[in-house]
């Protein structure tokens, strides 16, 4: 994890108290390509998820490209999992933030631009109204409700 996803997770972790219980999570090899962090929802009906956390320098261009690596055992991990609970990657190009599911981490092989971004998001969003957009879109796409 580098120095811009550690700020990011910090960010996170504050500013989801009080709606989530998170809990950080350390890739070793024992659990290889295991996302960065999980969360549990307070409140009734929403399931717990898992999020990869990326974090790159924004890129003043035209037409910027970013590129979110993602280790083999990431994607591995992901494509396992992503079918039977939540799986986001959360992504931050410094002002904006955006929500993919892990259904498209597949994606990132390369460097995406922003129309990719746009196309394949949950959401995007400036990254001063985290709180309340991630919350929001996250407890969309895991209300085991929606399935009744």
């Amino acid at each position: 994890m580098n120095y811009l996803e550690l700020e990011f997770r910090k960010q996170i972790t504050k500013e989801m108290n009080g709606l989530w219980v998170p809990t950080i999570h350390v890739e070793n090899h024992l659990n290889p390509g295991v996302p960065d962090m999980s969360y549990v929802m307070n409140g009734g009906g929403y399931e717990t998820g898992w999020l990869e956390l990326k974090a790159v320098a924004d890129v003043v261009s035209e037409n910027p490209r970013y590129h979110f690596k993602l280790e083999p055992s990431q994607h591995r991990w992901i494509e396992a999992h992503h079918l039977r609970v939540p799986v986001h990657l959360l992504l931050s190009t410094g002002r904006v933030v955006w929500l993919v599911s892990g259904a498209h981490h597949g994606m990132f092989s390369k460097p995406v631009g922003i129309e990719e971004l746009r196309i394949n998001s949950v959401c995007g969003f400036q990254r001063e109204a985290l709180r309340r957009n991630l919350h929001d879109n996250l407890k969309a796409v895991t209300d085991r409700r929606r399935f009744q």
